[in-house]
């Protein structure tokens, strides 16, 4: 009977293990490439608040675009310590980075729409910066109280390097997954898949086992029977 059945399971049984390779490959890379973080302070007010839940993705050193969020280690220049701050990507090696001009953060002779911001520089002096080769210039959303490039323009025009981003921001509990977010979506799709495998295996295994061992008691049963008649005389 246990041949028998392992012959006709094999199928749903291979679902199992699958889903299982499946869904613990997905949540060990996923653990490995990705991170969740709180907000910790007001500087990206109103967009975020303290207490907030991120999910960063690591190694997106040379995938940087303007306006990414990410969590960066302060240049030890900044004087503000080590641990990440989240901070927006204003512009990237090469640009060129100006404010005020009617209002509004100037890049590349271009002036930003930032709906996220209530102002553009939050009281501070104007500035004109190029930012250096594999060089981030940051800002805080909330610019009347942000320690950003802007407090360190005699040092590498206020920039930050790009290799300093510990993660990118793509996923955020108010406003889900952002502009980047795809390899989070696969990793996370991939879990899902091998749990939808496992259930489906299993339940098809534990159908086929109730189905195999109702087959067995009938089988039992009927022999029982030809067995009681015996041979007439």
């Amino acid at each position: 009977m246990a041949r028998r059945f392992f012959g006709r399971a094999w199928w749903s049984l291979a679902c199992v293990l699958l889903g299982v390779v499946f869904a613990l490959g997905g949540i060990v890379s996923t653990a490995a490439g990705f991170h969740a973080y709180t907000v910790s302070s007001e500087s990206m007010s109103p967009t975020f608040a303290p207490g907030e839940l991120l999910v960063g993705q690591h190694g997106v050193a040379g995938q940087l675009r303007r306006g990414d969020l990410v969590l960066v280690r302060p240049p030890a220049g900044w004087g503000i310590g080590t641990e990440p701050i989240l901070r927006r990507v204003i512009g990237t090696g090469g640009d060129r980075v100006s404010c005020c001009s009617a209002g509004r953060v100037v890049v590349d002779g271009q002036p930003l729409s930032e709906p996220y911001a209530s102002s553009a520089n939050g009281g501070m002096p104007d500035y004109s910066v190029s930012v250096p080769k594999d060089g981030l210039f940051l800002l805080g959303d909330n610019r009347a109280d942000s320690m950003d490039s802007r407090m360190f323009l005699m040092q590498d025009q206020g920039s930050a390097p790009a290799d300093a981003v510990v993660v990118r921001v793509v996923w955020t509990a108010k406003g889900g997954f952002l502009t980047g977010s795809g390899s989070l979506v696969v990793h996370l799709v991939l879990i899902g898949v091998g749990v939808l495998l496992f259930l489906f295996g299993l339940a098809a295994t534990l159908v086929m086992l109730l189905l195999a061992r109702r087959r067995g008691r009938g089988a039992e049963g009927s022999s029982a029977v030809h067995a009681g008649l015996g041979t007439p005389v």
